[in-house]
């Protein structure tokens, strides 16, 4: 008995050792009252967060969280690539669940961060839902020979953490820096989110575009079903295009009104795809998700 408990405390002793905050297998955060959580950062988007962002608030989307500085070669570097994945898989989408946001550690200012990192973020991804926040400066943050450091995660600049939906880090990278990151980064960033995602019990998931040419697009199942909402007048024929996101038509659809086509996503990889629709004197696109 006294044999097993020895064992038991070294191991119990180097999990403490191995897993420091801010590593893989450790929480980000907890949900509700239970104390932790990424309190206290300042929007500097405060129309849209008027009183800052908890990671909390996402709480079951699945989040890529990124720790930059202002004035960062490697963060500015990656920022286009890292924006546009974001945008690509839905960030603060209302059907997807996930959201991105940006943490910046050397409280740089709002001119400093919109003339530079925020730029470059939505180079290729404009209206890309990503919330940029300041982490507290505080005791929290201290700067030492490699740079400017937040303990709270452990981290200096340009490190990316995919956060799963139980609010546990799941992965974690850091760039170089200096220069943008090997493309591998990028891929094993996006599969860790695509991961996550997966482990999220998403349902039916039947959603409106809005369109005012009333282009309806729904799942059941694995079955993707597009039609025309009841009322509207169509000249003619619609084209439909389902492309990949460099823009490959994989299947294309002619329908009328009153008609519906149904495209069968299981033997197509899970992610985003585009949807184009075209007729006579429109054209519109959506983006539709093809999730577990």
């Amino acid at each position: 008995m006294k044999k097993i408990s020895m064992m038991f405390v070294v191991a119990f002793g180097a999990g403490v050792t191995f897993a420091a905050e801010g590593d893989v297998g450790t929480q980000a955060y907890v949900w509700g009252n239970t104390g932790k959580d990424t309190v206290g950062y300042k929007a500097l988007d405060s129309v849209t967060y008027p009183k800052g962002v908890k990671l909390s608030m996402f709480q079951g989307k699945v989040i890529l969280m990124n720790a930059f500085q202002y004035n960062c070669g490697g963060c500015d570097a990656n920022a286009p690539k890292i924006g546009r994945m974001a945008d690509s898989i839905g960030s603060g989408s209302s059907t997807i669940p996930f959201q991105a946001v940006g943490t910046e550690i050397d409280n740089g200012t709002f001119a400093q961060i919109q003339t530079s990192y925020n730029s470059k973020l939505r180079m290729n991804a404009a209206n890309v839902n990503y919330p940029l926040v300041h982490v507290p400066f505080d005791t929290a943050i201290t700067t030492d020979g490699v740079g400017t450091k937040w303990h709270r995660y452990n981290t200096y600049r340009d490190v990316y953490f995919v956060i799963d939906a139980t609010g546990k880090i799941v992965f974690r990278v850091a760039g170089n820096r200096v220069n943008l990151m090997a493309d591998s980064n990028f891929r094993n960033i996006r599969n860790a989110i695509a991961t996550a995602l997966s482990q999220v019990s998403t349902g039916l998931l039947q959603t409106r575009s809005g369109s005012k040419n009333g282009l309806i697009a729904y799942r059941q199942g694995t079955a993707f079903h597009f039609n025309f909402g009841s009322g509207i007048g169509l000249n003619g024929p619609v084209s439909l295009q389902i492309m990949d996101l460099q823009g490959r038509i994989i299947r294309s659809f002619v329908i009328t009104s009153g008609a519906e086509a149904i495209w069968n996503g299981s033997a197509f990889p899970y992610g985003n795809y585009f949807l184009k629709a075209s007729g006579i004197g429109f054209s519109e696109s959506q983006r539709i998700s093809w999730l577990p």
